[in-house]
């Protein structure tokens, strides 16, 4: 590498580090939402050629696994150390549940309203923060709840459309992430980012495993491809959102999860020829209303993690 390419990292890396935290924090926050949105892009190409939804999440899983290996074995297994064995149970069982649901969502409905139900996951977070961790809320935050939920029953639009099995098993994996921030605020393991994205993986791997009966299916170099753009996405997602929350505000960086309607939509029109109808963009508006006016709580609030997907 010449001088004039290591002046031109240096620059880039003293600019970077000049922005603020709450900046950075967006930048990695909307990279994540990317790299989201990708993988779900990725989930509608390889589930044409896989026998079920358990088969394409055991697949993601171990792909994931594999691309950490090296980062273990450097490490001599140090990355992966846990003080926390109850805790990772926790996590792995409603993190798989959490990941079979937004998979199973993404492969039947359009990306842009698979990723709309799951921003609903901020919503879910404010009747399960008061009942089961006794937090206390601003009477905004309620309100912001409310409006909030009327725009998901907008996206849903219950009893005009026929029962959706797709948008409902969606919302479903928003609540399991939910319960896991619940999980997370409770009980605090104090594992690195690479221990806690192994082991969740781990239990994805061996809970679809078992129901697949680790059956490796024959597939196409393409689709493994997409295989392969569907783990890189799981771990660029984990590590974007974890790194967001360490250099920002959780209520600032948060804003930035919102392009995941943007990019679902992008991605969507562009790879499946998708695009949502005005209803969704209404519900859309209104949940983003609704969230943004949670978010935007004037009373002071301890910043979370967010959990992985």
């Amino acid at each position: 590498m010449n001088a004039t390419a290591l002046d031109r990292g240096s620059r880039t890396r003293h600019t970077w580090r000049r922005l603020s935290g709450n900046t950075r924090g967006l930048v990695w926050m909307l990279a994540g939402a990317l790299s989201q949105s990708l993988g779900s892009a990725g989930h509608k190409v390889v589930v044409a050629e896989v026998p079920n939804v358990q088969t394409l999440v055991f697949l993601r899983a171990l792909v994931a696994l594999v691309l950490l290996l090296p980062v273990v074995l450097t490490s001599r297994g140090h990355a992966i150390r846990t003080r926390n064995v109850k805790l990772h149970v926790i996590r792995g069982l409603l993190i798989a549940i959490h990941v079979f649901c937004s998979t199973y969502a993404v492969t039947r409905l359009t990306l842009a309203e698979a990723n709309a139900y799951a921003l609903s996951t901020s919503l879910f977070l404010l009747p399960l923060g008061a009942l089961l961790l006794s937090e206390r809320a601003h009477w905004s935050r309620w309100v912001g709840g409310v409006i909030g939920f009327v725009g998901v029953l907008v996206i849903l639009r219950p009893g005009f459309s026929g029962f959706r099995w797709a948008a409902m098993v969606a919302l479903v994996g928003a609540l399991a992430s939910a319960l896991l921030s619940v999980v997370l605020k409770r009980v605090s393991g104090g594992d690195g980012a690479v221990a806690i994205n192994f082991w969740s993986l781990t239990a994805s791997a061996l809970v679809f495993g078992v129901l697949t009966r680790f059956h490796v299916p024959m597939l196409p170099v393409i689709t493994w491809g997409w295989v392969l753009l569907g783990a890189c996405s799981a771990l660029a997602v984990r590590f974007c959102y974890v790194w967001a929350y360490r250099v920002g505000d959780a209520s600032a960086v948060e804003v930035g999860s919102f392009a995941l309607l943007l990019w679902g939509a992008s991605i969507g029109l562009v790879l499946f020829g998708e695009f949502p109808p005005l209803r969704f963009w209404i519900g859309a508006l209104i949940m983003i209303g609704g969230i943004s006016l949670v978010m935007s709580e004037p009373t002071p609030q301890a910043g979370g993690a967010r959990p992985d997907s």
